[in-house]
């Protein structure tokens, strides 16, 4: 094997071999043209747009040892390019790439056919995958505290109730909750509530105790269906409740006409409205709050049911 020099300035060919070898120190005059090593040419030109193999301190058109080789492109940084400029090329492949057989073989860069690379997360040589959370090679994202306590912020899942405890994380389960003093209950919207059933009843009877959530009045059902006795008597009125002394107080006017026969009447309280005796009273429906039916006469005995709807 040997390697031919060509100068326009020779009259011939210099073969460097063991018999004619080239000295170290040797400098060759590039000023009339390029040298060509087979497929490789050494450019004299400085400004010539392809790559060059340049001396550490080039000067002038003489290069003596080459002490360093640097491929150059033909754009710097952030300068147009122009031509065809050197670049990092990539194996494009809109599926993953089979891996290569063995560590520290050679492997190419993989990226989208649009020229985006691709970059998967891996732990402990295992690719992470998109799976569920037991999968061994799932994603986990640990959320956590200076000190590595994890601390979601987030209350653990559970079904909406009334009086639900204080909470001890922020209410993304609570947002249409009301606090009533001691805990928490889901904010209503108008709802009806059974205050007696029907059925036959012959003596004062007082209805339980009623939970007004979310409305400020209400609008009272009373439906008799039948009714016997001498001079048999029915009177109904709504009582507010003090859960602190737990007494009951009659709300002024909250009281329907004296029933002695069937029928169904209506009574509303309700902030605002205009009164009419035994028919609307302006007033609020408490949170605690429940009727009253007092039942008079001889052998009396009246069938009979209250409703309630909260008005808001």
């Amino acid at each position: 094997m040997h390697v031919e020099f060509r100068n326009a300035a020779l009259t011939g060919w210099t073969i460097v071999s063991a018999a004619n070898p080239l000295p170290v120190s040797a400098s060759l005059d590039l000023a009339a043209s390029d040298i060509e090593i087979g497929a490789v040419e050494i450019k004299n030109d400085a400004t010539d747009d392809r790559a060059k193999v340049q001396t550490a301190a080039p000067t002038g058109s003489t290069m003596g040892l080459v002490t360093w080789a640097q491929a150059v492109g033909a754009a710097a940084h952030d300068a147009v390019a122009a031509g065809n400029p050197l670049l990092v090329a990539a194996y494009a492949s809109a599926a993953a790439p089979v891996d290569v057989s063995a560590d520290a073989d050679a492997v190419r860069l993989w990226a989208l056919r649009n020229g985006s690379l691709v970059v998967n997360l891996a732990g402990g040589g295992t690719l992470i995958q998109a799976a569920a959370g037991t999968a061994a090679n799932a994603m986990r994202v640990a959320l956590a505290t200076d000190a590595n306590v994890v601390d979601t912020e987030l209350p653990a899942a559970a079904a909406l109730a009334d009086a639900a405890a204080n909470p001890t994380t922020p209410l993304a389960g609570a947002c249409d909750h009301e606090f009533n003093g001691t805990t928490w209950d889901r904010r209503r919207g108008n709802t009806e509530a059974t205050v007696f059933t029907s059925a036959a009843r012959t003596t004062t009877t007082n209805s339980a105790d009623l939970t007004n959530y979310s409305a400020r009045g209400v609008r009272l059902t009373l439906d008799i269906t039948a009714a016997s006795g001498v001079v048999p008597t029915l009177d109904v009125k709504i009582q507010a409740k003090d859960t602190l002394s737990g007494a009951y107080v009659d709300i002024a006017g909250a009281v329907f006409t004296q029933k002695t026969a069937t029928g169904t009447d209506e009574l509303v309280i309700y902030p605002g409205i205009a009164e009419t005796a035994n028919e609307s009273v302006s007033d609020i429906i408490p949170r605690a709050w429940r009727a009253v039916a007092t039942i008079a006469g001889t052998t009396p005995s009246f069938t009979f049911s209250l409703g309630a709807a909260y008005v808001l």
